[in-house]
């Protein structure tokens, strides 16, 4: 949509609703991201240098790595269209979660490279 002179900025945005549906969305992510993150860095840094390490280690960076539009798509044709687990549009909190997780995924990939990182390198210190 392109924005012409006198137009009603409102229109670009939506209702109040939507705005707020989708800053819903976001502060669910965040808090998926951070949860998942968390769990997997944990995990992966207590089995250091094991299988698990190896996999979960594995798993985070190819969150990271794959673009989240692959996962929308994969997202989409798999929960939605073929096992419809998920609802489409906007209209109640089943069409919401898979948004929420496919834009928490690249972020929790993040977090638990940078957590495995730090206890790893914690666990390895001399403790006085």
């Amino acid at each position: 949509m392109v924005m012409r002179r006198g137009s009603n900025p409102r229109a670009l945005i939506g209702a109040p609703e939507a705005a707020l549906a989708l800053l819903w969305v976001a502060v669910l992510a965040v808090a998926l991201a951070v949860v998942l993150g968390f769990a997997l860095g944990i995990g992966a840094a207590l089995r250091h240098g094991r299988l698990l390490d190896r996999v979960l280690t594995t798993l985070a960076t190819t969150l990271v790595a794959v673009p989240v539009f692959l996962f929308a798509a994969a997202g989409r044709s798999w929960l939605v269209d073929g096992l419809h687990i998920a609802g489409e549009g906007w209209g109640s909190w089943n069409a919401r979660w898979l948004p929420v997780a496919v834009l928490a995924l690249a972020p929790a990939g993040y977090i638990a490279r940078l957590v495995r990182a730090g206890i790893v390198e914690t666990l390895a210190q001399e403790h006085v």
